[in-house]
């Protein structure tokens, strides 16, 4: 419980820390982006699914998706291995989104991104469109790890 609301507090307006480096990351306003897909919100930078990945659920499935975060191990069930889904990217924006009642999000452990990524983007006018497609940008994240596709962490090798 607590790491949820560590995670939640993050979220909507704490600066977070960056799992992989152990760097401070700052709220949406001050996140550096890395070169994949950017949603451009209405009161700030540019994010990123895997700035969002880092931010949200590395602190429990960890950078490369093992279910092996730090606040990961405080948790039963354990976090899951995004790595071994086979979810095609609905059903893995259906997860993360977690409005809709679903076996992944098991007991509450896991936050309901969609309303806790909506409540942060109150004065934002499309709001819900905004956290479908943070939540998309993560979904698409996770596949690219699953892939074991080059992240910024694990650059393409020749």
């Amino acid at each position: 419980m607590t790491a949820l609301i560590v995670v939640t507090t993050m979220l909507l307006g704490g600066a977070g820390v960056d799992i992989a480096s152990g760097a401070p990351v700052a709220t949406e306003t001050g996140i550096e982006v890395a070169a994949d897909a950017r949603i451009e919100t209405a009161g700030g930078a540019p994010v990123t699914g895997e700035s969002l990945y880092r931010r949200l659920c590395a602190s429990c499935h960890g950078v490369a998706g093992h279910g092996d975060g730090p606040a990961g191990a405080a948790l039963c069930p354990r976090p899951t291995d995004l790595t071994r889904l086979r979810s095609g990217i609905p059903e893995l924006m259906r997860q993360i989104d977690g409005r809709r009642k679903i076996r992944a999000h098991g007991t509450a452990q896991m936050p309901v991104w969609g309303e806790v990524l909506e409540a942060a983007l109150i004065s934002e006018p499309h709001r819900r469109r905004t956290a479908l497609l943070k939540i998309d940008a993560i979904a698409d994240y996770v596949m690219r790890l699953r892939r074991g596709a080059p992240t910024a962490d694990t650059p393409a090798t020749r």
